[in-house]
């Protein structure tokens, strides 16, 4: 039995990398046509970064908006307005660099590609722990055909923290609270969100107490299930005490930025170009984003921008709703943390692209694929694919679209 699922894990693997060279294809073609489309705007362009570096301008690019900000931390180290950015990518970056002498975008970009294919074999091993492998070439194929799935390939942190976070998710599932602590504390390193991974842990430990949650969560379940699992003791015993690592990452972050800067209150004062530096309640979100649609004319990028960003944070908790009692409820609850982050903030900027962390959701997504006929499939994955043009050469020309 273990020759036979290696071998079909190796089988799917080798066919999924050869849709993803393909699909590297597929973007560089669109970095190439779109100078021809649209008019290039250096403001967030990457192409001054190191200007006498050897490198492709079609390569260029791909660094552009964050992965710039990402070069420069991990060039230089850190400025104040710079603090928002997780520190755990940009380090990579520099050991790379420092190990090979590579450009820092060459690096940046083989640190993602590399995290963005080992989570693949991480994404493997969890659909054999959910008895599910059979949904993971079409998992493969909605993560790269995403709207903005090509933000796993460039020089930003998402396929850092996909990697972390599924790895998160796999060891949490087992219970094995120490490797799911480390991981995920790393994973708070990369992104905020990696907060999310503790809730997760924490109901994966309710899940242990009590397992008929699995199959039956109730609110009143949940409630005294909470009270029976509330004891210092048992933390300890069961291990979950190891997920408070998550959360001390997020602190030892703040405890540098005091120790480096003298207030650690810039990390969030730093965030308030992103108009991130103050707590939002999420339906006074949606209500601004609705206001912006009605007021800003369609012919700008404003209006498509703010658009394209209340879309896909309802498109999220539709989907959410929707995978009530069929996925596993722990993955639920990190779903729901993983959108209120971003949510409460006041703002869903950058929202088309934080659905690349949520692996419930291309679960979600993949099951109910999976009950329709082929050509829904190759409908949503080409639908999918023509979004992913218009966010790309939009990327790629310097415009900051999410």
């Amino acid at each position: 039995m273990g020759e036979v699922r290696y071998t079909c894990m190796a089988r799917n693997c080798l066919r999924f990398l050869g849709v993803y060279a393909l699909w590297r294809v597929w973007l560089v073609f669109l970095t190439l046509v779109a100078p021809h489309v649209l008019p290039f705007q250096f403001r967030f362009s990457a192409y001054l970064f190191e200007p006498f570096k050897p490198v492709a301008n079609w390569l260029w690019p791909w660094a552009n908006m964050d992965g710039v900000v990402f070069m420069l931390i991990a060039r230089s180290g850190y400025e104040t307005a710079q603090l928002p950015f997780f520190p755990f990518y940009p380090t990579l970056i520099r050991l790379l660099h420092g190990l090979t002498d590579w450009p820092f975008i060459i690096t940046g970009l083989v640190v993602s590609t590399a995290c963005f294919l080992a989570a693949l074999f991480v994404l493997h091993r969890l659909l054999q722990l959910e008895k599910r492998p059979q949904l993971f070439f079409l998992i493969c194929l909605l993560y790269i055909s995403f709207p903005t799935g090509h933000y796993l390939t460039a020089v930003y942190n998402d396929a850092l923290f996909v990697l972390l976070s599924l790895t998160t998710l796999y060891f949490g599932r087992q219970h094995r609270y120490l490797a799911a602590g480390v991981f995920g504390f790393f994973a708070t390193l990369s992104r905020l969100n990696g907060l999310a991974l503790a809730a997760f842990l924490g109901f994966e430990y309710l899940l242990q107490v009590n397992p008929d949650l699995a199959l039956k969560p109730t609110m009143k379940g949940l409630f005294q299930t909470f009270l029976q699992a509330f004891q210092p003791r048992a933390w300890w015993s069961r291990g979950i005490a190891w997920a408070l690592l998550i959360p001390t990452a997020f602190l030892s972050y703040l405890a540098w930025i005091q120790w480096q800067f003298g207030n650690w209150y810039l990390f969030f004062s730093g965030a308030q170009v992103w108009h991130r530096d103050h707590l939002t309640f999420p339906l006074q979100t949606c209500w601004r984003y609705v206001k912006m649609i009605l007021t800003v004319p369609m012919n700008t990028t404003v209006f498509w921008v703010a658009a394209a960003e209340l879309f896909f944070a309802l498109f999220y908790l539709v989907w959410l709703l929707w995978a009530w009692k069929k996925v596993r409820f722990s993955y639920l609850v990190f779903w729901a943390v993983s959108w209120l982050i971003p949510a409460v903030t006041g703002t869903f900027q950058g929202m088309p692209r934080y659905g690349l962390h949520i692996l419930p959701l291309f679960l979600t997504i993949a099951l109910w694929l999976d009950q329709k006929p082929v050509w829904v499939r190759w409908l949503w994955i080409a639908v999918s694919l023509v979004l992913q043009a218009v966010f790309v050469m939009y990327y790629t020309t310097g415009y900051f679209v999410t």
